[in-house]
């Protein structure tokens, strides 16, 4: 039987709403074989003891023990175990409207796209309120990249989004056992190389639990240089892989990322009132290098123990074929 869908859940510690989040994908209008991929990243609470009670019960359910150290790398653990056609993402406290893998495989298949992307609530202590993300739109390459960059219409999270599983393993990433809040911008991104089609629909078709303090976007320390690291590794991307359309986007939307940047100096957390001088100084200083018309420096900076750390390679489609996702997870029990 061949699997159309993998929903690939990196958890760490979510014992109380795991269950929540399988729950919403096993009570999907969805009438195709789908399946999930349960990533168990270093937990040390019950979270296992819970997959695997509803792994008993429920056959579509795979689950794998990890020492991943950040969503991330958990997600593509996912990715080199799932076997479906088409690649979605869920995060253990977040949960998915009922219609969500429906509306999500009908218009990819439709339209045959590379990606579709969706709209979202965010749920918060007083119920869920849907984001402002109300456009429908059809993109070529440089045009998702735009919208990526706005920001707007078009967030820089994975778990709205659905992919072409044979595309996502033509990545090739490494990156640091850490968390890093802005890291699926750059995923995207890399993404998006390989794309000819985009989809942008107005239905919110996950639920983004942002009361939940201990969720694993919410452990990400440092959020303003994890900024710049990340807008740093996306200008070198665009520059390696000759992307000039895209560096003439990434650019002429600088707006948005350079207000995240001066918002974030806000809200970190500094040990004192110099060190918060002196990251505005330092954010400001390589706001304009990375957003500037010169190629990126690359030495002597910040970000550049990160653009080191994080290596990133697209596979000509003629060389993925037999070829495997390196994978570090220890494979757990299998239902």
């Amino acid at each position: 039987m061949d699997i159309e869908i993998s929903v690939i859940i990196p958890t760490r510690n979510n014992e109380k709403t795991i269950e929540r989040a399988i729950s919403s994908i096993l009570s999907q209008s969805f009438s195709l074989p789908y399946e999930i991929v349960v990533i168990l990243d270093n937990c040390t609470d019950k979270t296992p003891e819970v997959v695997a009670d509803l792994a008993s019960v429920h056959p579509i359910i795979r689950y794998f023990k990890a020492s991943c150290g950040s969503a991330n790398i958990a997600r593509f653990e996912g990715v080199a175990k799932a076997k479906g056609k088409y690649i979605t993402f869920l995060d253990g406290d977040d949960y998915y409207h009922r219609s969500a893998l429906e509306k999500w495989y009908t218009k990819i298949t439709e339209t045959n796209a590379d990606m579709v992307n969706a709209n979202l609530y965010y749920v918060r202590r007083f119920g869920p309120r849907k984001a402002k993300l109300r456009a429908k739109a059809t993109y070529d390459k440089r045009k998702a990249m735009a919208a990526l960059f706005r920001d707007l219409s078009f967030k820089g999270f994975l778990y709205t989004k659905i992919f072409r599983a044979d595309l996502l393993r033509r990545l090739r990433i490494a990156l640091p056992k850490r968390n890093n809040l802005y890291e699926d911008n750059l995923l995207i991104l890399c993404y998006l190389l390989l794309c000819k089609k985009v989809i942008n629909i107005p239905d919110c078709l996950v639920y983004y639990d942002k009361s939940n303090v201990h969720s694993l976007s919410a452990t990400a320390s440092d959020r303003l240089l994890d900024n710049i690291k990340v807008r740093a590794k996306v200008r070198e991307v665009l520059e390696e892989y000759h992307e000039t359309e895209g560096i003439e986007e990434f650019r002429k939307w600088s707006l948005r990322p350079k207000t995240l940047l001066f918002a974030d100096s806000f809200l970190t957390k500094f040990p004192s009132k110099e060190e918060r001088k002196r990251i505005r100084k330092l954010s400001k200083e390589e706001g304009k290098l990375i957003f500037g018309e010169s190629p990126l420096p690359k030495k002597g900076r910040s970000y550049s123990p990160y653009l080191e750390e994080v290596k990133i390679k697209v596979l000509p489609q003629e060389e993925k074929q037999g070829e495997k996702q390196e994978a570090t997870g220890q494979e757990g029990k299998t239902a």
